[in-house]
């Protein structure tokens, strides 16, 4: 089987290369959420055009690291932004992040699960997991069920449109805090269209399963999951 996540890092490069002068919208914007939280440092995983993670960096008033697969797109960010002395650029993938446990008060990663080969994609989480010591953001493709559809630059590979929730809250140190849902139109001017679950019903011959996407915010706690011992399942 061809390694799927190895292969997409050249779709990195031209991602990057296509879109880098693109522009952004924040998409905390109007969010209330982290009000009465001020990251020191952002990681985004899969950073894209830089510009999500410029605009938290802006918010916050932080330091952002931002990881993209290729050498190449990591060399066209370190130029579009070298003025900014916060913001610095690195080549990994997010199955194997080169970063101590617990580094960061908040990971980013949008729109980029779904391209992360599956022989990869636990691992990915799980790097996801450990390397944020606060709060991690994920938002995907997202539908009533999970589909996978062919990837229309690259032959021969695949996209992955699946529900991320609940793997993550297995990790026992994970807990949900945020969660909406909406349409993608493709128009960056858009305002987001709120769905729910019957929005999404049935699920074939239904086009808001192709477009819908969800975002979750998840709060890091080691001592999420309650501590019994053997004494306490005595009867």
């Amino acid at each position: 089987m061809k390694n799927q996540t190895n292969e997409f890092s050249g779709e990195s490069c031209r991602y990057v290369s296509a879109y880098l002068d693109s522009p952004h919208v924040d998409f905390l914007e109007n969010e209330k959420i982290f009000d009465d939280y001020k990251p020191k440092n952002i990681l985004d995983v899969g950073c894209g055009n830089g510009k999500g993670l410029y605009s938290l960096t802006e918010k916050f008033n932080c330091s952002g690291v931002g990881v993209e697969p290729s050498d190449e797109a990591v060399k066209l960010l370190i130029n579009k932004y070298k003025n900014k002395k916060n913001l610095n650029y690195i080549s990994a993938s997010a199955h194997h992040l080169p970063f101590v446990t617990d580094s960061f008060d908040l990971v980013t990663v949008w729109s980029v699960l779904h391209w992360v080969g599956r022989n990869e994609y636990l691992q990915a989480l799980g790097e996801l997991i450990r390397v944020t010591n606060k709060y991690l953001i994920v938002m995907d493709f997202v539908s009533s069920e999970n589909y996978r559809t062919a990837y229309h630059h690259k032959p021969g590979f695949y996209t992955y449109k699946m529900d991320f929730e609940q793997l993550i809250l297995g990790s026992g140190i994970m807990k949900k805090t945020y969660s909406k849902q909406w349409l993608d139109t493709n128009q960056i001017n858009d305002k987001y269209v709120p769905i729910s679950y019957k929005d999404l019903t049935p699920f074939l011959k239904n086009k808001n399963n192709y477009s819908s996407r969800k975002m979750v915010i998840f709060e890091k706690n080691y001592e999420a999951l309650p501590v019994y011992s053997e004494k306490d399942f005595n009867p």
